[in-house]
């Protein structure tokens, strides 16, 4: 059963992980076309490298914005700590991680979602104009 277990422990701590931040993720993410198209791509854009050595950069990042949430109230600090949790448990499991991943993560975030939205409306205006 041990060794079971020691087998599956990533997927059982990412497991965990997303079910514990499900109830708060689940008041403001949106499962919409964007985020359908970026857990779809993730299995092709995440890469591993085995022979480095992992750091704790992404550990330090989920507590810090689990830190922000508690501080600000701001659910998409919520959503990056989780990611950012994923992200450190993947690359304790298979090794450093690629930067794309983290790309990936951004675009697909409820933030960078607002943020299209705010810009691409003086967009429209000046359309709707000419």
């Amino acid at each position: 059963m041990v060794n079971l277990i020691k087998k599956y422990q990533p997927y059982i701590l990412i497991s965990i992980a997303i079910i514990m931040g499900f109830p708060v993720l689940n008041r403001f993410f949106q499962l919409n076309f964007e985020a359908i198209i970026g857990l779809m791509c993730f299995p092709f854009v995440v890469s591993f490298k085995r022979e480095a050595k992992y750091s704790l950069k992404w550990a330090i990042a989920s507590i810090m914005f689990i830190i922000l949430y508690l501080l600000t109230g701001i659910m998409t600090c919520n959503y990056f700590a989780l990611g950012f949790l994923v992200f450190y448990i993947l690359e304790k499991t298979w090794g450093t991680m690629n930067w794309p991943s983290i790309a990936l993560l951004l675009s697909v975030s409820p933030f960078f979602n607002y943020i299209i939205k705010v810009m691409s409306f003086p967009i429209r205006l000046q359309l709707t104009k000419a």
